[in-house]
């Protein structure tokens, strides 16, 4: 029995469980206006709603869908020339499919657009739909583990589409087109894009490290499980433990101030980071409800240090000084500099995976020391390769104007 179909019988025997389990996360209301209003755009999650907004065209309305508070309007299953799609779809896919389908068809939308670019229901769509345009737009470094790529569904699924798949870098386009019918093209990052980069003439004596910090994971010593394989929360966060403190004594060596970059507005990540260090010599940038001033913010630094990040990429980008410590867990092989890039080096002048205390701080030292000048030159064959960057989004406008 060939692999596509242990997986299709696989799929079918948890298929009703799955129904349940998931049925069991949504609430549900009706709002019969959402079904009365016809939109030529459907946008499928309301990130970056604002910054979207600018660049579609004005004259065209907009339906801006949440999911992330689980809820389903029942006013559109009102319409029952659609109740065939929806069952059809519910039988062979799944809910969600089926519920984003039956949207679409009572919207009349010629255009879908999501920022949820590691949908794998959104690559669905298409088939049922051949005149509606569909379009996704990479939001976040992408992985294997808890991530699209690591999904067998994408290795055994027939017909996953799209018309347009935007991306970070050219590694992360490759992949989508080996899974994905759709015309793939890099733009970098949406959100980076908008802000322009800033001049650095300066040295403002301060470092920031870019935190990775999830509650679930950190504080509930929660197990995480990828191909059945266990990652415990101490192995996770490993690198935090040697690089804050390592970090820490190296601003203090060199006086200067040690920031980290809050990942959440939880009070737990502030007391995570204060168990590593003196809370006197550490200080916090709190998450910001504007979700583009962090871009700001990041130019304040003559220094940022992570261990994975799409900030940090995005930094990277921007000419900023940037030190990648990547974790090496032996469970998770999409952890290098890069990834899915396979002919980076594992080791150069702002990045290794070997993380150690003489490690952190040669390196500290040699990036302190180097002229921005320096910086950039020494890294312009690295930028493109992790996280292109086109200021104002220029190609993203050109293709949005006429969809």
């Amino acid at each position: 029995m060939t692999q596509r179909k242990i997986y299709k019988n696989l799929d079918y025997k948890v298929k009703f469980k799955n129904y349940i389990k998931n049925f069991s996360k949504y609430s549900f209301y009706i709002d019969l206006k959402d079904l009365n209003y016809k939109s030529h755009y459907l946008i499928i999650g309301s990130q970056n709603k604002k910054h979207l907004n600018k660049i579609l065209n004005k004259n065209k309305k907009k339906f801006f869908l949440d999911i992330s508070k689980k809820k389903i309007n029942l006013a559109f299953f009102l319409n029952f020339l659609y109740w065939n799609s929806f069952f059809k779809i519910l039988i062979n896919e799944n809910f969600t499919t089926a519920y984003y389908d039956i949207i679409i068809r009572n919207l009349e939308c010629r255009s879908v657009i999501t920022f949820y670019d590691n949908n794998i229901n959104f690559y669905k769509l298409k088939n049922n739909l051949r005149n509606v345009k569909f379009i996704s737009i990479q939001n976040g470094a992408r992985h294997m583990f808890n991530d699209i790529f690591g999904l067998d569904e994408l290795k055994y699924h027939k017909n996953l589409k799209a018309d347009y798949i935007f991306v970070f870098n050219d590694d992360i386009k490759k992949l989508y087109e080996k899974y994905i019918d759709a015309k793939v093209i890099v733009i970098g990052s949406f959100k980076n894009n908008i802000i322009r980069k800033l001049n650095i003439n300066k040295k403002n004596k301060k470092l920031a490290y870019i935190s990775q910090y999830r509650e679930s994971i950190a504080q509930n010593k929660q197990l995480l499980y990828w191909k059945k394989k266990k990652i415990s929360s101490s192995e996770f966060y490993k690198n935090d433990y040697i690089l804050i403190k390592t970090i820490s004594q190296f601003c203090q060596n060199n006086k200067i101030k040690f920031y980290v970059i809050c990942a959440t507005n939880d009070l737990s990540e502030k007391n995570y980071f204060k168990t590593l260090v003196d809370k006197k010599k550490i200080y916090f940038i709190e998450k910001k409800k504007n979700d583009l001033k962090v871009y700001n913010s990041i130019h304040a630094f003559d220094l940022l240090v992570c261990s994975w990040s799409t900030l940090g990429y995005e930094s990277l980008s921007r000419d900023i000084k940037t030190c990648f410590f990547r974790q090496k867990i032996k469970n998770l092989p999409d952890r290098s500099f890069g990834w899915p890039n396979k002919n980076l080096s594992k080791s150069t002048f702002f990045y290794t995976e070997n993380v150690n205390k003489f490690k952190i701080n040669k390196m500290l030292n040699q990036i302190n020391g180097m002229s921005h000048k320096e910086w950039i030159n020494k890294t312009e064959n690295y930028k493109n390769k992790v996280m292109y960057f086109d200021y104002q989004n220029k190609i993203l406008r050109k293709f949005l104007k006429n969809v």
